[in-house]
């Protein structure tokens, strides 16, 4: 969820040294702990031709699902996701976009924003390695480095990634991550985290107004009218 393509990495097996593992323990140990959490989220990503900077409000729990809430502009965007359904509502234009995940798969899928929030864990472990224990904007954090590979969107040949992250020693959330691939670069900054134990299933629910036009489309569905499309435009260009 927040950060350049991180979503789409695979973890590579391999070996760390023993301070590398009892520093990945250590944090993983922290995030296990915590139930949910609210962050003020910046994201920068640049590259030759552009650099935007966006912030936005996570909130995340392990149990309920995830909400985000931006602005572009002053057009106002909400995500939320219950792990079952995700809804991207458009206050100012009075529009919905419902997507439902129709299989498990799909809904381990909305569940990595949560599950790979920490992009430590994707790298490759031969890759790994601990730079320093610091201090972030006041807060204790573990600075790592290390590699993973990722494709584009799934498609095309995969890529590497060079990743920084620091991660807070307290909770295991990162506090800054920095992404490179090739002449891009994504960097996210958490500020103002605070734990959440108080979420519940209701603050992942959206109530649709009655004046907001929603457009429905079950995740299945819409990758089988894809594929069909794609083999319909094959058909007729031969």
């Amino acid at each position: 969820m927040v950060g350049i393509l991180i979503a789409w990495a695979t973890a590579q097996a391999g070996t760390s040294s023993p301070e590398v593992s009892q520093a990945l323990a250590e944090i993983e140990k922290a995030y296990a702990q915590v139930p949910g959490f609210q962050a003020e989220v910046t994201t920068r990503h640049q590259t030759q031709e552009s650099d935007v900077v966006a912030t936005r409000v996570l909130t995340v729990s392990k149990k309920f699902g995830w909400k985000i809430v931006d602005w572009v502009g002053d057009q106002r965007r909400e995500i939320i996701n219950d792990f079952r359904t995700n809804y991207v509502y458009l206050r100012e234009q009075k529009k919905v976009l419902k997507l439902t995940a129709t299989s498990p798969e799909l809904e381990q899928e909305f569940r990595k924003p949560v599950v790979e929030l920490n992009p430590v864990f994707l790298l490759d472990r031969n890759s790994l390695r601990l730079v320093s224990t610091e201090e972030f904007e006041g807060e204790p954090v573990y600075h790592f480095s290390g590699t993973t590979t990722t494709q584009m969107m799934q498609r095309g040949k995969p890529v590497t990634v060079e990743v920084d992250a620091w991660v807070s020693r307290h909770d295991g959330i990162p506090r800054k991550t920095v992404e490179k691939i090739g002449n891009a670069k994504g960097t996210t900054i958490y500020r103002r985290v605070s734990i959440r134990p108080d979420l519940t299933a209701e603050d992942f629910q959206f109530q649709k107004p009655q004046d907001v036009a929603e457009l429905s489309i079950p995740l299945g569905e819409a990758e089988t009218v894809a594929e069909e499309e794609k083999t319909t435009g094959n058909t007729k260009s031969n």
